[in-house]
């Protein structure tokens, strides 16, 4: 419901009481593609300024829909609520003017935007905020500061000074914006936005995503270096580790689109120990506690011999065919089926991945988990024993047997099975239907 009605002030206000608070009251969102399901169910929030505030739930309660709707996001709709900072309810407002009031968004997943560099990026992002800040809302003149502009030469000082407070090499100014980062510099480059445009509210979309314990230091550092009592804080987190670094005024726990639990600190480690009665980790409502998690977690990785930091890393991002390959084996083993259905699990498999990914299969078979494996190659079966072997072709069943079936297949091809069949194999071959059919496997 964002109607932009509201108009800008011609220049930044004096702190009032009033501008140090960012105040959520009954915020109602649902999806723009799907109104019909209602996400966040309520929210009261008042966060000052000076304030770090962690917000923390399960996947699915709400975090980023808040952080999204917060900032005008088109793919969530606003059904009812007020969000009221400097005077305004900023929903009514377009993102871009949100933005210009002072509030930001460090994203889960930044995107890249090739060709463009950082410096330039940023830039232009201080000059579109500064506009806000000046007289009028018209065009920017890069040149001159009465006009949302800032000269090169201090700009280029801007960058230096922030680039030394994050720890930044120089070169990282003249990368593409995001292009061949890792996931570490991605956020990185999100601290470094938030400190060149000094804003006073910021929204940290869980920025400890996908981080090595190195990276999650560096980045937690980002952070520290900038607040500051005229800048408040909504930190979106799953884990209690980044809260080690960041030390919160207060912790909201999110559940079904409500916080359900506030309190300090001691509410995150409450959450990471897995000690109790919050609904999202009451297992008699489907749920599992976070320590009885990162146990499950840490013996399934050891059967499937991943590394630790697999856990962290976005899903299938930069993943080679083995990895993803892998991941599924994990899915598969936390998930601990009745019935698994693999579709080509060797497809795209080097040796040793292969040997790997079949190990993986290997260790979770047991008498209570029923396996269909879609393969076209008979390796895979020199590590996974089948116990039956089917031909499927054109659409039937048509021979069935033991191992030695897909023995056969790799010696003499399929030929001599559809001939045994019954089939006329030059007339199938040339058949205009069975070519369209492949196409759309294909």
């Amino acid at each position: 419901m964002t109607n932009d009605t509201a108009t800008m002030p011609a220049a930044a206000p004096q702190d009032t009481a009033d501008d140090r608070e960012l105040v959520i009251r009954d915020l109602h969102v649902v999806p723009t593609a799907n109104p019909d399901i209602e996400i966040l169910r309520g929210i009261d929030l008042e966060i000052r300024k000076g304030e770090v505030h962690a917000i923390m739930g399960r996947n699915g309660s709400g975090k980023t829909t808040l952080a999204y709707a917060l900032m005008g996001h088109p793919a969530y709709e606003i059904t009812s609520g007020e969000v009221i900072w400097k005077g305004f309810n900023v929903l009514d407002l377009s993102p871009d003017k949100r933005a210009r009031l002072g509030l930001f968004l460090a994203f889960q997943y930044p995107t890249a935007v090739p060709g463009l560099s950082v410096a330039s990026f940023l830039r232009t992002a201080l000059n579109a905020r500064n506009r806000g800040l000046e007289e009028g809302d018209g065009e920017v003149d890069p040149s001159d500061a009465t006009k949302g502009g800032i000269k090169m030469g201090e700009f280029r000082k801007l960058m230096r000074e922030k680039m030394e407070l994050l720890h930044l090499d120089d070169s990282f100014a003249g990368r593409y914006v995001n292009e061949g980062f890792s996931g570490g510099e991605k956020k990185r480059l999100e601290m470094l936005q938030m400190a060149v445009l000094e804003p006073e509210f910021a929204i940290l979309d869980e920025t400890d995503s996908g981080l090595d314990i190195d990276a999650l230091r560096i980045v937690a550092e980002g952070v520290n270096a900038q607040l500051n009592p005229n800048l408040g804080v909504l930190l979106i987190t799953h884990y209690q580790r980044l809260l080690n670094y960041i030390t919160p005024d207060y912790v909201h726990v999110l559940a079904h689109g409500r916080i359900i639990a506030s309190g300090g600190k001691d509410l995150a480690l409450r959450l990471e120990e897995g000690d109790g009665e919050v609904d999202p980790s009451d297992a008699t409502k489907g749920g599992i506690k976070m320590g009885e998690f990162r146990r499950l977690m840490r013996e399934k990785m050891e059967l499937l011999h991943l590394d630790d930091s697999f856990a962290g890393r976005y899903v299938n991002e930069g993943f080679s065919g083995g990895e993803k390959k892998r991941l599924e084996m994990l899915q598969m083993a936390i998930l601990e089926p009745e019935f698994a259905i693999l579709d080509e699990t060797d497809s795209g498999l080097d040796i040793d991945a292969l040997r790997i990914v079949a190990e993986g299969v290997n260790a979770q078979l047991s008498p209570d988990m029923g396996v269909l494996l879609i393969t076209h190659y008979q390796r895979l079966l020199n590590y996974i024993k089948p116990d039956r072997v089917h031909v499927l072709a054109h659409g039937r069943i048509i021979a069935s047997g033991g191992k030695e079936l897909a023995l056969r297949l790799e010696d003499e091809g399929y030929a001599p099975l559809l001939e045994e069949a019954g089939f006329d194999v030059e007339a199938l071959d040339e058949d205009p239907e069975i070519e369209h059919l492949e196409e759309l496997e294909d």
